[in-house]
């Protein structure tokens, strides 16, 4: 597989797969997508995205090379310090955005 492929596949695989994952649940769920729940619900899908591909499976080398993050542990940190805020963000949102203001 060339540079530009393993490029093409990186790209699908943390932002195109998780970003329309992401939507298609909103979509379905009735999340309004300029809500702080369907932030949540990308930050979740970004974040699983990063633990499973960087963390689990490693970079191809060329992505290496062109400054991204470059470890697996990193990679794990970062997608599950990612997955528990945004469940987080997810919950207080999903408390406050359903109260009247006042």
């Amino acid at each position: 597989m060339n540079d530009g492929s393993n490029l093409i596949l990186f790209f699908v695989t943390q932002l195109v797969l998780p970003l329309g994952l992401a939507y298609a649940y909103c979509r379905r769920k009735s999340i309004p997508t300029q809500s702080w729940r369907a932030g949540a619900v990308f930050l979740v899908t970004l974040s699983a995205a990063m633990l499973l591909f960087t963390g689990l499976l490693g970079l191809p080398t060329h992505v290496k090379n062109v400054g991204f993050m470059t470890n697996r542990p990193m990679g794990l940190t970062c997608g599950a310090i990612g997955i528990v805020a945004g469940l987080v963000m997810g919950w207080v949102a999903r408390h406050f955005e359903g109260k009247p203001e006042r």
